[in-house]
C-alpha cells in the first residue's frame, strides 16, 4: 500500500508557482582575488628579508673582534683553572680555552676542529710568526696527548698552564687588513 508524504492531491497551493528565494545570503562572500594574495604575501618576504638584513649587518658592524679582550678573557679564565685537576680535564679546559682565542682573534675555525684538522690545514694561523705557530701546534700535541692518552692522574699540569699562559701573553696578534682606499690608491696604468 502506498501512502504519499506529502499530499499534494488535496492541496490547492502545490501546484502554483511562488517567488523564488534569493541565494545570495546562502552563498559565501567571495574574498579578493588570489593575485592580491599573492602580493600581499611577497610584500611580507620582501619587509621581512630588508629587517633581516639590516639587522645582521649590524650586528657584524657592532662585533668586529677586538683581539686585546679576546687575549684578557682567555688570560682570566685560564687563571681560574684548577691545576690539581685531573690532567685530561686540564688540557681539554686549555685546549677549548686557547681554541676559543683563537677563533675570536683571529677568525681561525680551530674551535671546531679537531686535532689532526688542525695540523693537516696548512693556511692554519699563517699570519703567525712560524716559531709562534710551531709553539702553538706543540702545545696543542701536549694537550691532545693528555686529553686521549692514558695519562697518571698525579702528573703535574702547572707546567702546562704556564706554557698556555705564556703563549697567550707572547703571541702576536696581526693588525686588521685595511680596506684599500680609492682616493688614495695611485692611478691606473695606461694601456699601451
Amino acid at each position: 500500500m502506498f501512502i504519499p508524504l506529502n499530499n499534494a492531491m488535496n492541496d490547492p497551493d502545490a501546484f502554483t508557482l511562488r517567488e523564488p528565494i534569493p541565494a545570495a545570503p546562502y552563498l559565501p562572500h567571495p574574498g579578493p582575488p588570489w593575485w592580491i594574495w599573492a602580493l600581499a604575501a611577497l610584500g611580507v618576504i620582501a619587509v621581512a628579508t630588508v629587517i633581516i638584513v639590516l639587522v645582521h649587518r649590524k650586528k657584524h658592524r657592532s662585533s668586529d673582534p677586538d683581539p686585546e679582550e679576546a687575549r684578557r678573557r682567555a688570560l682570566a679564565a685560564l687563571a681560574g683553572i684548577d691545576a690539581s685537576a685531573p690532567p685530561g680535564t686540564v688540557a681539554t679546559t686549555v685546549s677549548l680555552l686557547l681554541r676559543r682565542f683563537l677563533a675570536e682573534a683571529f677568525g681561525d675555525p680551530a674551535l671546531f676542529e679537531t686535532h689532526e684538522e688542525f695540523v693537516s690545514r696548512r693556511h692554519a694561523l699563517a699570519d703567525l710568526p712560524a716559531d709562534q705557530r710551531d709553539t702553538l701546534t706543540r702545545l696543542f700535541a701536549t694537550l691532545t696527548k693528555l686529553k686521549y692518552s692514558p695519562v697518571p692522574p698525579d702528573t703535574d699540569t702547572a707546567p702546562l698552564l704556564d706554557n698556555a699562559k705564556h703563549l697567550l701573553t707572547t703571541l702576536t696578534i696581526p693588525r686588521p687588513k685595511e680596506k684599500p682606499n680609492p682616493e688614495q690608491s695611485p692611478p691606473p696604468l695606461p694601456a699601451g
